[in-house]
């Protein structure tokens, strides 16, 4: 009877020896995961802190390009209606003569 009992003690402290160690493993793996995720983290932030500052030299150059296109669609309008009032004058000028 005691040597049933020994026994029974013996399978149960190898199983939990069994369960122990990998759960050590486990525990290590994640750790290991989580030393990879943190690293990953850290570089994607930065990379997401060039990134924005990037895209915000980006706009404030494009919102300069619109604004120079502006001028420059407002000059081209008015440069159109001079263009417009010297072929008017040339008209009449050519009809006046004939």
């Amino acid at each position: 009877m005691v040597v049933t009992v020994i026994c029974i003690n013996v399978l149960i402290s190898l199983v939990c020896l069994y369960v122990a160690r990998r759960v050590w493993k486990l525990r290590r793996g994640l750790a290991r995961i989580d030393r990879v995720l943190v690293r990953l983290e850290h570089r994607a932030n930065m990379l997401l802190c060039r990134t924005r500052n990037f895209v915000e030299r980006g706009n404030s150059t494009s919102s300069q390009l619109k604004q120079k296109y502006d001028s420059l669609q407002q000059k081209l309008q008015q440069l159109e209606k001079i263009v417009t009032i010297v072929r008017l004058t040339q008209l009449l000028l050519l009809r006046k003569r004939y």
